[in-house]
């Protein structure tokens, strides 16, 4: 396995589905690695999903042969693990530690270029509680 330490470009719109509600950008750059096996790659970065908590170790992970299939996984103040792909649903556990959220992970579009030296990674995904578009994500990361 290759390791590469990466500069990472976060984009991340949210949005609540509430009318009047306003979309939630975030806009970040840390430092990031990128693992590569002959099977996989993935990208690991730390952040900070609350203002008074630990960082979480976020892993966004694909097959090489499979790259249109993408494994979000956090684990921190948040625990979860999600599965993005094109017109597919997953149900995932969102846990908080004070509470365990059952939710699905619809994916909207996948557009995957990374490689062992960097890339990009854009996903569209929305997020249900009991069959209802709770959230609705676009995340795009860029690693050079």
């Amino acid at each position: 396995m290759t390791k590469k330490d990466v500069k990472l470009k976060i984009k991340s719109v949210q949005r609540s589905g509430i009318p009047g509600d306003k979309d939630e950008q975030l806009e970040i750059l840390t430092d990031a690695v990128i693992n590569a096996s002959k099977e996989k790659i993935s990208v690991e970065y730390d952040e900070l999903l609350s203002d008074d908590g630990a960082p979480t170790r976020t892993v966004l992970l694909f097959e090489r042969e499979k790259p249109e299939t993408v494994f979000l996984s956090r684990n921190g103040d948040v625990k979860m693990t999600c599965v993005i792909e094109e017109k597919t649903r997953y149900r995932f556990t969102y846990d908080i530690g004070v509470a365990a959220l059952e939710l699905v992970c619809v994916g909207q579009s996948v557009k995957n270029e990374l490689s062992d030296n960097g890339g990009k990674l854009s996903v569209k995904y929305d997020i249900e509680a009991r069959g209802v578009t709770v959230q609705s994500c676009e995340l795009s990361v860029t690693a050079s």
